[in-house]
């Protein structure tokens, strides 16, 4: 039993040898959360392409570890899977990163080609930045976010430049990205697409979910959450149940993919979610009804204005700075409307209500 490093170090067979899956899926999707800018080509170079051993080059490594929650976990990943058969000759390609902290987007994806006949688009999670965790909590609020649009118009752009079988990965909002982009997709592309492995990602409002495109790609989804997942029970996904991973850590924690446990090349599965974590998402999405649209997004304006008042445009440097100064974030009210402010303290009297009461989770299965 292990995770997702200790796979990579053990893995030998090739793709042909042994068939692309979920744990695969998972590593890749990991991996994306390298700053690749600069590093992978991009679609204006699309014969371009740099292997995962070539990445882990050590002169790279001061440009990789940019915009990231857990450096040292995905450096330990990258090492191994250079030094992996199984991954090493992976060519990645077709890289894009369209970051615009003034539009709230975050986006990013890249090709992985495996040598099996398939090409392996991944699309990046949320980072670390502000904007992107911005962008990704509009998630409960909008029909759609930047990122889901850019998705869209990247996915046409490299099935007009690869002609291989698709298939598609990511991990938290990466995941969603690579739903929505499937149920958009133009009929020619959906039906390239073989398989699209979605792991702990947020769903969708019903208006997507209604699209036709849907019901198009829905039994080509494969979903992994761990036993105690909160994002992956946000909102309503297409496809089959998700399969239940264990996983170690409490709640949030789960949701690094450096927590779920592996074994004899498949993840560890459990029979069903924590029920703390359904209680928990129950408290939150109640939360949620209770306010309108353009109120939560008055919430959430406010909330982020007082974490960039203590100077943080990166939540990688709360480690460092665990706390804002409380001068800064005074100053900080003084610039938000009364309204506003009378919605902010609902907002979190109403969280806090709503979360209170969650039973105990003492099952370590």
């Amino acid at each position: 039993m292990g995770n997702l490093c200790d796979y990579a170090a053990a893995a030998t067979a090739s793709f042909s040898e042994c068939p692309f899956g979920a744990v695969d899926s998972l590593l890749l999707s990991t991996l994306s959360y390298l700053h690749l800018e600069g590093l992978v080509p991009g679609p204006d170079q699309p014969g371009r392409s740099i292997t995962i051993r070539e990445l882990a080059h050590p002169d790279l490594r001061p440009r990789l570890f940019i915009h990231m929650l857990e450096v040292q976990e995905t450096g330990r990943l990258l090492e191994a899977a250079a030094g992996s058969p199984r991954f090493a000759d992976v060519r990645l390609a077709l890289h894009v990163d369209d970051y615009r902290p003034a539009e709230k987007q975050q986006f990013a994806a890249l090709c992985c080609l495996t040598g099996d006949g398939h090409c392996r688009l991944v699309f990046r999670g949320t980072d670390s930045t502000l904007p992107g965790w911005r962008e990704s909590v509009s998630l409960l609020t909008h029909r759609q976010i930047p990122a889901q649009a850019a998705a869209s118009a990247w996915l046409a752009e490299v099935a007009r430049l690869r002609p291989e079988a698709l298939t598609f990965s990511g991990h938290s909002k990466g995941g969603n990205l690579a739903i929505y982009a499937a149920i958009y997709a133009a009929p020619d592309v959906a039906a390239r697409i073989r398989r699209i492995y979605v792991h702990d990602a947020p769903g969708f409002h019903d208006d997507v979910l209604a699209r036709p495109g849907c019901a198009r790609i829905a039994l080509r989804v494969e979903k992994t959450m761990p036993r105690m997942a909160i994002v992956g029970l946000l909102l309503e996904q297409p496809g089959p149940p998700a399969r239940i991973v264990r996983a170690e850590g409490f709640a949030g924690a789960q949701h690094s993919p450096f927590t779920w446990l592996i074994e004899d090349g498949d993840f560890i599965t459990a029979a069903e979610v924590s029920p703390f974590s359904r209680a928990f998402v129950r408290g939150l999405m109640s939360w949620r009804e209770r306010f309108n649209d353009d109120e939560l997004e008055r919430f959430y304006d406010a909330l982020f204005t007082l974490i960039e008042a203590g100077g943080i445009q990166d939540f990688a440097e709360l480690a460092s700075a665990p706390r804002l100064p409380l001068a800064e974030v005074r100053r900080a009210l003084e610039t938000v409307t009364p309204d506003e402010r009378r919605i902010f303290a609902q907002a979190i009297r109403a969280l806090v209500a709503s979360l209170l009461g969650l039973p105990a989770d003492t099952d370590e299965s």
